[in-house]
């Protein structure tokens, strides 16, 4: 039989599967642990890899239809498209996430989370068959509702697997990562998209993903769940595995079960209404309602037509300034995941969201200056203006990219995660990403109608009146739980006078 030290010396990893608590667990064992282990996080670092897949997944999803439609239109091969049906393809992929984020809640709250993530990996791939071959429209829009329903549904699963396997230092990298990596895949899509051909992307697309299943097999499932099904020893064994220099393994197990004691295990409609479940609810809803009027979707949407209506002097191919702009936007994202828990939650997304109002306001200035100059003249006639054109463009759209990642594009999901009562979690981050996802449908849905009515500046107005909301909501409304445990959090969620 195989001691604890013994398993120490071994790289500090945890079989799973392997019953390692026979020998009493002394200080002395502890310490011994505690001092050999290298690497500690490790563990959290394969099993956050479930999270990194998914954006990954989201990134190229995401960004897919900017690059490859135009290539699809172009191929003699494919078939002819007309307008409603491009939008039919781009549609229903939002119509699939929203069906998926409701599906994912279900599964987070009764089954296995690292069964069905792993279960996911095959269909991930195979949503993206029609893409790599000629295929006729229903069978690309039935794709793109695949892609939708299966991203969705993983969001949640692994939002909420990750967030059960970390500790309050690593929860701040491990959530974040998500947006890192959707940075990351939209970025590669894009530099694809200059080169490939839309079926080569999509068979590019196909196979990613399937890259992070040989890292992830083997990761247990979390020390929450073997205790939601009542198996205290697989429970410790996970524990061990994902924190392998803990000091008091049997302290921590104690804490987990308050932690389901405390909030309880299952989503309950009839208590939905009390106000420690309706209240963060209500927060993490009307958060969400407003961040898609920040202006992301459209940017990312509607990036090379935004520099047209911003005038740009193409000293360089618009395309290539996209690029610049998604290379910002993973350089924030990069630096925000390091960011994450030095400042709190609420400084940080307050901040960025300012600096982003400013950004939107200066854009709608420069934007109605230039309009009107060139709709007196026929052209930028204002040498001052004429200037801005070279460089503005690209500046404000990285700079405004930049502040999106560094604040709301990964902080928010940490931050609602952490203020939601975990009974409510899941469904709630479910809810919360179906009224995004909601908003940023009728957001790219009304974006010409808008510019039409009140100009491309009056929209970046309104971006910037829906961030100075934001700023102010994350400054007032936000609790602090930067660096809480899960029982810690719960505990606060269930005192009888709490207002988060």
């Amino acid at each position: 039989m195989e001691t604890r030290d013994d398993f120490t010396a071994r790289e500090n990893v945890v079989n799973p599967d392997e019953d390692i608590t026979d020998e009493p667990v002394t200080q002395r064992n502890l310490e011994n642990r505690s001092e050999s282990g290298n690497g500690s996080f490790r563990p959290q670092v394969l099993g956050s890899l479930h999270h990194v897949a998914t954006g990954i997944y989201a990134g190229f999803c995401g960004e897919y239809t900017s690059v490859a439609i135009p290539s699809f239109l172009a191929d003699p091969r494919a078939q002819k498209l007309a307008q409603s049906e491009v939008a039919a393809i781009v549609s229903t992929y939002y119509a699939g996430l929203i069906v998926g984020y409701f599906f994912g809640a279900f599964v987070a709250e009764k089954f296995s989370k690292r069964v069905f993530l792993l279960a996911t990996f095959l269909p991930m791939a195979a949503a993206w068959l029609p893409f790599c071959f000629v295929t006729n429209l229903p069978l690309m829009i039935i794709a793109r509702l695949s892609q939708g329903t299966i991203l969705g549904a993983r969001t949640n699963v692994s939002h909420a697997f990750v967030l059960e396997i970390t500790d309050e230092r690593s929860r701040n990298w491990a959530i974040s990562s998500l947006a890192l990596a959707v940075s990351v895949g939209t970025l590669v899509t894009s530099l694809l998209g200059g080169w490939l051909r839309w079926d080569h992307i999509g068979m590019i697309a196909s196979v990613s993903n399937l890259l992070f299943l040989p890292f992830v097999a083997r990761v247990p499932d979390s020390a929450l769940h073997w205790l939601r099904v009542g198996d205290e020893r697989k429970a410790r064994n996970s524990l061990l595995y994902y924190h392998p220099q803990a000091k008091n393994v049997e302290g921590d197990l104690e804490d987990l079960k308050s932690y389901l004691t405390i909030g309880g295990m299952d989503f309950s409609w009839k208590r939905i209404h009390q106000r420690k479940y309706a209240w963060p609810l209500f927060k993490a809803v009307l958060f969400h309602v407003f961040k898609p009027w920040a202006g992301y979707t459209i940017v990312v949407s509607y990036a090379l037509e935004i520099f047209d209506k911003m005038h740009l002097n193409k000293l360089i191919h618009p395309s290539t300034g996209n690029i610049i702009a998604q290379a910002s936007d993973f350089v924030a994202q990069f630096a925000s995941t390091f960011i994450v828990g030095i400042v709190s939650r609420r400084l940080q997304m307050g901040l960025s969201a300012l600096v982003m109002a400013a950004t939107h306001g200066l854009n709608g200035i420069y934007v109605f200056a230039v309009t009107k100059d060139f709709e007196t003249h026929g052209k930028i006639n204002d040498a001052f203006l004429k200037n801005l054109t070279y460089w503005w463009p690209y500046t404000g759209l990285s700079l405004w990219l930049a502040c999106y990642s560094i604040g709301l594009a990964n902080v928010v999901h940490l931050a609602i995660a952490e203020m939601l009562p975990s009974k409510v979690s899941n469904f709630g981050v479910a809810l919360c990403f179906v009224v995004m996802t909601s908003n940023q449908f009728l957001v790219t849905n009304t974006f010409y109608l808008i510019t039409n009515t009140v100009g491309y500046y009056g929209l970046l107005w309104i971006f910037a009146s829906s961030c100075t909301f934001l700023a102010l909501f994350s400054f007032f409304m936000i609790g602090e739980t930067a660096n809480k445990t899960l029982l810690e959090l719960e505990s606060e969620h269930n005192k009888p006078t709490a207002k988060n």
